[in-house]
């Protein structure tokens, strides 16, 4: 472009204007019409999404409606049983069991009315298989002087603390009454043997003459008012008073009179007695037994040796051991045991007695007459 000379100021100011455009190249073209519009520029990026809004609270819970009236009570259905008819003057709700038509009824107020009926008996099932063979049984419990009744006095040599030969003052009842037998008198003591019945010791009575006979007194006198049995498991040397009492006719002998008799008086001069099978001076048990209140019935061994229709009302009472009112025939030899009961017993008990308790206590080597 060509430097445009400037000129003063003054009127002259545009002219000098128009000369330097020209100087610069002349003046522009006239402006031309508008141009076309432009196409639309790209969109912007979308802007980040604003943040969530915090929840509101929970609107608070509604009143709750009122309780509905209660129902009325029921009746109760009143149980009476089973019957094999209705039973009367029946009031509402009663109910029972018909035995015939195997149904329960109840009473509505008008009639029995049939509440169930016992179903029909189901076809019989298959037999089960055979189940294993049980356990064997415990043994019946053996026969013992207890097992029955408990006798009113029991004395058995082997509950002594005694040494050989040493005299017995006292000897403990081993029933539960506590009936001791017992003798302060020292002449009139019997002795303690050892092994007498083989292992098995014995109290021994020397049968002497009064006043130095052997004997015991009883704790308490023993009322035999009906019936009774004494068994004695001895080995006697001569005739010999068993038990005995302060009135006369109340004793029980063995070897009456040097026979081998069993011999009862229970209140009657009149004695009732058997032959025993075995000879005096051995080892044996014997019993004296009132059955029934009207039979006397004899023992050697488990054998019933008779039975003898004797008085129908007896009153007997035993206060002794080995001597009676009289002192006569006092008790000689060896006794192991003495039991004395205030009833009869069954026979079959008594057999039971001499299989189960007398012939395993002393065995049948050291008791021959077993049955």
């Amino acid at each position: 472009m060509s430097t445009i000379y400037q000129t003063g100021d003054g009127d002259n100011t545009i002219l000098r204007k128009i000369l330097q455009e020209l100087d610069a190249g002349g003046f522009a073209g006239l402006t031309g019409p508008p141009g076309a519009d432009g196409t639309n520029g790209t969109n912007g990026t979308n802007g980040t999404n604003g943040t969530i809004g915090i929840n509101g609270t929970n609107g608070t819970n509604g009143t709750n409606g009122t309780n509905g009236t209660n129902g009325a009570a029921g009746t109760s259905i009143i149980w009476l049983g089973t019957f094999a008819s209705a039973p009367g003057s029946p009031t509402l709700n009663q109910a029972y069991r018909n035995s015939v038509d195997k149904k329960a009824y109840v009473w509505n107020g008008a009639s029995w009315a049939e509440m169930v009926e016992d179903g029909a008996t189901g076809a019989t099932g298959a037999g089960g298989a055979t189940g294993a063979t049980g356990a064997a049984g415990a043994d019946a419990p053996l026969a013992s002087p207890t097992s029955l009744v408990m006798p009113a006095a029991w004395f058995k040599a082997d509950t002594l603390v005694l040494n050989d030969n040493d005299p017995v003052a006292a000897w403990a009842d081993s029933s539960t009454n506590a009936n001791n037998a017992s003798q302060g008198t020292a002449a009139n003591q019997p002795v303690y043997k050892a092994n007498i019945f083989g292992t098995k010791p014995a109290v021994r009575f020397d049968g002497s003459a009064s006043p130095n006979n052997d004997f015991f007194s009883l704790g308490a006198p023993i009322a035999l008012a009906k019936g009774y049995c004494v068994i004695l498991v001895a080995n006697l040397t001569t005739d010999s008073v068993i038990v005995g009492s302060s009135a006369a006719n109340h004793h029980w002998r063995a070897g009456t009179s040097g026979n081998n008799l069993l011999t009862a008086y229970d209140a009657s001069a009149t004695a009732t007695s058997v032959l025993f099978r075995g000879a005096i001076n051995t080892n044996r048990v014997m019993a004296w037994h009132r059955f029934a209140e009207q039979y006397v019935e004899f023992y050697e061994g488990g054998r019933l040796r008779i039975g003898t229709l004797g008085t129908t009302s007896i009153a007997v009472t035993i206060d002794r051991i080995g001597v009676t009112n009289s002192v006569f025939n006092p008790l000689k030899g060896d006794v192991a045991e003495l039991i004395i009961y205030n009833t009869d017993l069954p026979r079959d008990y008594f057999e039971r007695l001499w299989t189960q308790y007398f012939i395993p206590r002393y065995t049948t080597a050291v008791l021959p007459y077993a049955i």
